[in-house]
C-alpha cells in the first residue's frame, strides 16, 4: 500500500474514531502574517498576551512602540524601560534580552557585547544593526526565543489521546493530563495556523501554557498512516512485516473492537501476541518515523479450543486466557479441512475430539473463519 500523507481529521475513511466539535472561536490569526516565516512567533507571543493586537493585521513591519517593548520587557525581565517616544533599537532591544539571560551590566556597558552575547545565545544574528528601528516582527522573534531560553511559560509534549470542545488530554512523561483551551488560542499543524478541529487523537503536540494553565499555543505535526499487519517486536512496531518504526514513548494504542470501552496496553499487546495472537490495523507516525497511534485488532488466533456462548464463541488458549468474539453470518468452517458449518463444529465439540483451532477475524473482530484440526 502506499504511504499516505494525512493531516488527521474526521474525514478519514480508516474507521477510527476521530473526535470532530465546534471550537471557540480562536483570535490570534492574522491576514498579514499567514505564511510568513515568523507566524507562529507571533501568534505565540499574541496568543501569550504578551503583545497586544487587535483587528485582522499584527502590522509586523511598524516599528514597535516604546509602550510595546516597554510592556514585553516588564512582564519576561522584570526590567523597567523609558516609555518616551524614543523608536526602540537593537542596540536597546540586545541590552534587555542580554541583561535577562544574565549577561550583567556591570561586566559590559558595550551594545556590540550584548549583540555577541545573544549570537551565542541563538537569539540575534551577529550581524545585526544596532542603531535600526525593532519593528513589532522583529520583536516578536526575539522574544519568542527569548522566553524558550528562560522556560518564561511551561511548555509541554505529548501526544494528543482526547478531544473535546474545551481542550485536549495529552499522554506525556508525566503521564495522561487534560489542558484546557485559551480562548485565544494559536494552533498549528506543520507550522501552518489550522482549524482546531484538525486537532484530533494521535497528534504529536508541543504546548505553550500561559499563566493560568490553558493552552495558548500548540504546535503539532501531520502524520503518514501504514496499515496491515501489526507486529511488536524488540521495542518497535513492524507494519506488514516489511517496515519498522519506532514507537513514540508516549504512544496512544486504541482499544480493541471486542472491548472498546477497555484500555489496552503496550503489554497486553505483547502478551497476546505471546499467545498464538495476530495483530492487524492501522499505524499512525509523524514524519521522525515515530508511531503516535495505533489502531489494532485481533486478525487471527493460533492453537485455541472454543466453547460457544448465545452469540458467539469463546477462544480458549491456556492458563485462564479466554476471549469472546461474535460469528459473522457467512461463517467458514472446516474440520481436517474438509468444508463443514456451525452444527458441524458443535457436533464436533461435543463428540470430546482433542484439536486446535485457527481462528480469523475481520476489522471489528468478528469471526469470518474457524478451522479445525484434530490433535493426536
Amino acid at each position: 500500500m502506499k504511504m499516505r500523507k494525512l493531516l488527521v481529521t474526521g474525514a478519514l475513511s480508516l474507521s477510527l474514531a476521530f473526535s470532530s466539535f465546534v471550537f471557540p472561536a480562536y483570535a490570534v490569526s492574522f491576514e498579514d502574517t499567514v505564511g510568513i516565516g515568523s507566524e507562529m512567533a507571533i501568534a505565540k507571543i499574541v496568543s501569550l498576551g504578551l503583545l497586544p493586537s487587535p483587528g485582522n493585521n499584527f502590522n509586523p513591519e511598524q516599528p514597535i512602540s516604546r509602550a510595546d517593548f516597554a510592556n514585553l520587557t516588564k512582564q519576561l525581565t522584570g526590567a523597567d524601560v523609558s516609555k518616551g517616544s524614543k523608536t526602540v533599537t537593537y542596540a536597546e532591544l540586545s541590552k534587555v534580552l542580554a541583561n535577562g539571560l544574565g549577561l550583567k551590566s556591570s561586566w559590559t556597558n558595550r551594545p556590540i557585547d550584548y549583540l555577541y552575547y545573544l549570537d551565542r545565545k541563538g537569539v540575534l544574528d551577529i550581524d545585526t544593526d544596532l542603531d535600526a528601528v525593532v519593528t513589532r516582527e522583529a520583536a516578536a522573534v526575539a522574544f519568542d526565543k527569548y522566553l524558550s531560553l528562560k522556560n518564561s511559560f511551561k511548555t509541554v509534549s505529548g501526544v494528543v489521546v482526547g478531544v473535546s470542545s474545551t481542550g485536549i488530554s495529552v499522554n506525556t512523561d508525566d503521564g495522561r493530563i487534560a489542558y484546557p483551551f485559551a480562548k485565544n488560542i494559536s494552533p498549528f499543524i506543520n507550522e501552518q495556523i489550522v482549524d482546531p478541529t484538525t486537532i484530533t487523537l494521535g497528534t504529536p503536540v508541543d504546548l505553550t501554557l500561559n499563566k493560568q494553565g490553558q493552552i495558548a499555543f500548540l504546535s503539532g505535526k501531520l502524520l503518514d498512516a501504514e496499515e496491515g499487519s501489526l507486529k511488536l517486536e524488540a521495542g518497535k512496531l513492524k507494519i506488514r512485516d516489511t517496515i519498522t518504526k519506532d514507537l513514540n514513548f508516549n504512544v496512544y494504542l486504541a482499544p480493541l473492537p471486542s472491548k472498546p470501552n477497555k484500555s489496552f496496553t503496550l503489554a497486553e499487546f505483547g502478551q497476546y501476541q505471546n499467545k498464538g495472537i495476530s495483530f492487524a490495523g492501522t499505524a499512525f507516525f509523524s514524519n521522525n518515523d515515530e508511531v503516535t497511534i495505533i489502531y489494532p485488532y485481533i486478525a487471527k488466533i493460533n492453537g485455541a479450543t472454543i466453547s460457544f456462548t448465545t452469540t458467539g464463541i469463546v477462544a480458549e488458549i491456556g492458563d485462564g486466557f479466554n476471549l469472546a468474539f461474535e460469528l459473522a453470518d457467512d461463517l467458514k468452517v472446516k474440520i481436517d479441512d474438509t468444508d463443514s458449518d456451525l452444527e458441524g463444529l458443535k457436533a464436533y465439540k461435543r463428540a470430546g475430539h482433542v484439536y486446535k483451532a485457527t481462528i480469523e477475524l475481520n476489522s471489528n473482530e468478528v469471526i469470518t473463519s474457524i478451522s479445525v484440526t484434530s490433535q493426536k
